[in-house]
């Protein structure tokens, strides 16, 4: 039993006290399948409350916190036992009533279906007091289908506490079934957050799926896509009518500028767009967008995850990750105070990621890679700083191992980028290694906390990750030079990654696996198909097998001929890159574990895998998880797929270097 004293750290001039308990080591299956205790911070416009999400057993609640009366949190609203619906996010509409979204899936059989059956998302839109009291359902899916982020919400029009605005498909007798709303396109409502009331402000715009405003109430902005192109529009200040931005070609290299927010009474907008291969941040006229002004672009990445303020619409900032993640305050109040953070907690990764209108009341949250994150509430006025909670507090991060950031060499010489984790205590030296290539495939690993590698690495595992190329994040060229080219280019970085750490030393060759949860599950089948000679077992989780049928689903969806693109349409190599085809070249034992529920990843792409496996005798054990979604959010089942893991690792590569 390791045993450490609590301690504590100065945060502008204050002295917070942290609690470190005693832990084993290593911690049990359920302190990493557990839900986030923490997680999702949001602070009231006038920074009296705050909001987040935790869970209790496999219910997710969401509870606020006084910070004027502080104690226990009060529970406000949770998910119900057996329902397919998890609570997602919430958020204040006002000082004293929140909105909280809730996301789940249901099922379409029939005839009329390619493949005869699809899992398609759903919504509902909860209102609630800071007390608890007025609970009311303001949106579901038997009237609305919600056809954006936040369930819809698209203004929280803080002029008019009592509304919100809100995009949706209105289902009416025409298009009453799944695949008629599918054809229909959203308009924009006013809605009552206390009567579920909705009146109508922007009708449906031809082609365009997502509206965007001001923050001030006024719908300036919208997306879409027709044919195989991404359309972008805009209405000026003081007009109705739209005028079309840009028409961009799917997956193709463009110097288009993307808008993303209006600057409240005015025609200028910040975009994202190309410069130098990066994806930058500018800002360009609306009405004349010859000259746009550059504001930041980084050498190396893309900038990403930009913030803008919620009613002057100014610009926050914006975040970009190299080895690590690094985020920019373009405004100065912010910037301080994170400048003095930073000072403070100088081991983790500390972001403002919710504040009071005034920017008096400010949530940070801390995070590393062996820290899924730590919550504080800092007064600007009063300089007094709390700790809210803990996302895993039931992990030491003294116990959880740490990613070093390193580069390897592909065949053609290019250096791959990359993360290695060695579990605690241990050199990098033949060690039994999980080769875990992420999901996506235009997704990419970064520095910070992962409860699966965490798991792994503290049952002995050494856990190599790549960003092999066709991940985002890159730049263009590194994206596009494995476009259309899953089984590729990238799966050619991916066993190029396990090579390395083979001839360096660092994994021991008759103890490698390769494990990948989606697209990274894809991998690891592939590598099962025709690796034999760099592993000794796969595992794929919500994983995908079978690309000629992926494709050919894609037909039950209106972004068809852009999902298309993205495979590509080449009927040979898609079947030539599907594992499902080559199950009789299987040389080692397979785990797949799906949820039957996936909207992500079908789940007949593992019944498929595990059926044609079982015909040529492969030896293939196939978990099925009764009603879970993609990400297996339901901590019996994380338990489930983590118990498995374990013990299918243990068997085939021994039970690791654990100390």
């Amino acid at each position: 039993m390791k045993k450490y004293a609590r301690g504590t750290v100065t945060v502008f001039g204050l002295v917070i006290a942290l609690g470190v308990n005693a832990y084993s080591a290593p911690a049990p299956i359920e302190a990493f399948a557990k839900q986030e205790q923490f997680r999702s911070p949001r602070v009231s416009p006038d920074g009296r409350y705050i909001v987040f999400i935790s869970s209790v057993d496999d219910q997710r609640v969401a509870l606020t916190i006084d910070l004027q009366n502080p104690g226990k949190p009060t529970a406000v609203v949770s998910t119900k036992p057996g329902a397919h619906l998890d609570l997602t996010w919430c958020d204040w509409a006002n000082n004293t009533r929140v909105l909280c979204g809730f996301t789940g899936t249901n099922i379409v059989q029939g005839a009329q279906i390619r493949g005869g059956r699809i899992v398609f998302r759903v919504t509902q839109l909860v209102a609630v007091d800071a007390d608890g009291k007025d609970s009311q359902v303001l949106m579901n899916n038997e009237r609305f289908f919600s056809s954006a982020s936040r369930d819809g919400v698209l203004d929280w029009t803080y002029d008019d506490p009592k509304t919100v605005l809100v995009q949706a498909i209105e289902r009416t007798t025409t298009t009453g079934t799944l695949l008629g709303v599918a054809e229909s396109t959203p308009a924009v409502f006013k809605l009552d957050i206390y009567s579920g009331a909705v009146t109508r402000l922007v009708d449906a715009e031809m082609h365009m799926r997502t509206f965007h405003t001001d923050g001030n109430g006024d719908v300036r902005l919208a997306s879409g896509f027709y044919d195989t192109k991404f359309l972008y529009k805009a209405r000026l200040l003081g007009e109705t009518k739209w005028r079309t931005l840009a028409k961009v070609e799917s997956f193709t290299e463009s110097d288009e500028l993307i808008p993303l927010q209006v600057v409240p009474k005015t025609n200028k907008a910040y975009a994202i767009g190309n410069s130098k291969g990066r994806h930058a941040l500018w800002e360009i006229d609306l009405e004349d967008q010859a000259t746009p002004r550059l504001i930041f672009e980084h050498p190396v990445v893309d900038i990403d995850d930009i913030d803008f303020e919620p009613v002057t619409g100014k610009l926050v900032g914006y975040q970009y990750d190299t080895d690590r993640p690094f985020y920019q305050y373009e405004d100065g109040r912010l910037a301080a105070v994170m400048r003095g953070i930073n000072k403070a907690l100088p081991d983790t990764f500390n972001r403002a990621v919710s504040y009071s209108h005034d920017l008096n009341v400010v949530v940070i949250r801390a995070t590393s890679d062996i820290n899924a994150g730590t919550y504080y509430a800092f007064n600007v006025a009063t300089r007094k700083i709390i700790e809210l909670g803990k996302a895993y507090p039931a992990l030491n991060p003294k116990e959880l191992s740490s990613m070093r950031s390193i580069e390897y060499k592909a065949q053609d010489g290019t250096s791959i980028p990359a993360y290695l984790t060695a579990p605690l205590g241990a050199r990098a030296e033949n060690l039994p290694l999980i080769v875990m290539p992420h999901g996506g495939p235009i997704a990419r690993d970064t520095w910070g906390f992962s409860f699966l590698r965490q798991f792994l690495a503290s049952r002995g595992y050494a856990v190599l990750q790549m960003n092999f190329r066709g991940s985002s994040g890159y730049g263009e060229d590194w994206f596009y030079s494995a476009h259309q080219d899953w089984g590729g280019l990238t799966y050619s970085d991916i066993a190029d990654g396990t090579r390395w750490a083979v001839a360096q030393g660092i994994a021991d060759p008759k103890r490698v696996c390769i494990l990948g949860w989606s697209f990274g599950g894809y991998a690891a089948l592939v590598g099962a198909t025709r690796n034999k000679d760099l592993y000794q077992c796969s595992v794929s989780i919500a994983g995908l097998s079978d690309l000629s049928e992926l494709y050919a689903l894609q037909a039950n969806y209106q972004n068809k001929l852009i999902a298309r693109r993205q495979l590509g349409d080449n009927k040979q190599k898609l079947k030539d890159d599907s594992p499902a085809n080559h199950a009789a070249d299987v040389a080692m034992p397979v785990l797949l574990i799906h949820g039957t529920r996936d909207a992500q990843a079908p789940f007949d792409q593992s019944e498929k895998m595990a059926r044609n496996l079982k015909i040529a005798k492969k030896q293939v054990t196939f978990v099925e998880l009764k009603d879970a979604d993609h990400s297996l959010w339901r901590p019996e089942e994380r338990a489930t797929m983590l118990r498995e893991v374990e013990a299918f690792l243990k068997l085939h590569l021994g039970s690791g270097n654990a100390t």
